[in-house]
């Protein structure tokens, strides 16, 4: 099975970012500006991509304590999330 990359989420408010890595899947970056607000933020960003998600999981990646990067990965299970936290 060949894997065909998503379509992309409608575009994200203005505290985050899309790009394409590797020109084929969705990256959505978020830049958190308060605590109380981050998990709201990931809700919705993960929610943008699993209504994309055909055959792949989520990847959330903590970067910093302010940045974060979802993105779907072929190698995490359909269905599943995985949080890697970079600190």
């Amino acid at each position: 099975m060949i894997y065909k990359p998503a379509c992309y989420p409608t575009p994200p408010p203005t505290n985050r970012r899309h790009d394409s890595r590797d020109g084929s899947n969705p990256v959505i970056t978020i830049e958190v500006e308060d605590p109380a607000s981050r998990d709201q933020q990931l809700d919705q960003a993960t929610s943008l991509l699993r209504e994309t998600a055909t055959n792949c999981g989520i990847l959330v990646t903590r970067v910093n304590f302010t940045t974060f990067t979802i993105a779907l990965s072929p190698k995490i299970h359909f269905g599943h999330i995985r949080e890697v936290d970079l600190l």
